[in-house]
């Protein structure tokens, strides 16, 4: 009984699913995946290949695919990292958004509900807090990434929550719509976007 309860899975807040002794990253879910699965064993490859497809402006050693979905269950878009070459798909970055059409405030308040949650059952793992910069992006500098939190775990790898305010008129030029994300980063991929990426 004692071995079933340690294993328990919980559902916090927009169906983030982790697992009670949760050390690693691989561990998290989210709309079902994790970090290491193939993202075969939920799309084809002719699928894949359709989702929307960026790089990093200083290296191309990772990129990214975003898909947009009405057959998500929590999530408005999900989005992978892969790895160059990669055939088998293997899935080193994951994050996830739900849009809040111009309600950052209400985006604020479910960041706070999953950051109470975790921070309930990581006590041990390094946490940090950052406030509101520009998004670059928007030139104007009126877009801004606000109170983003990330959970680096000892072993590699990190979680992060982060809420995105864009200016009203970025919003109508570009088609962007304020989010909460949430994102799990694999120890790689996690060093690449500190390092490499940028």
């Amino acid at each position: 009984m004692k071995r079933l309860l340690a294993y328990l899975l919980l559902v916090l807040s927009f169906g983030f699913i982790f697992n009670v002794k949760a050390d690693d990253v691989n561990d998290f879910q989210m709309e079902g995946m994790s970090i290491g699965d193939s993202a075969l064993d939920y799309y084809t490859k002719k699928e894949i290949k359709k989702f929307l497809k960026t790089y990093y402006p200083k290296s191309k050693k990772f990129y990214l695919r975003e898909n947009e979905s009405s057959k998500y269950k929590t999530y408005d878009t999900v989005q992978f990292a892969f790895k160059k070459k990669d055939k088998t798909y293997k899935i080193y970055g994951l994050s996830a958004s739900i849009w809040f059409e111009s309600n950052i405030k209400e985006c604020l308040i479910h960041k706070g509900e999953i950051e109470k949650e975790l921070n309930s059952i990581f006590k041990e793992t390094e946490i940090k807090h950052y406030g509101e910069w520009k998004l670059p992006e928007d030139k104007s500098g009126e877009s801004k990434q606000l109170a983003q939190t990330q959970y680096l775990f000892a072993n590699g790898g990190a979680i992060s929550i982060e809420c995105v305010d864009w200016s009203e008129k970025f919003k109508s030029t570009h088609g962007y719509t304020d989010n909460l994300s949430i994102s799990i980063y694999s120890k790689e991929y996690e060093y690449f976007i500190r390092y490499e990426a940028f």
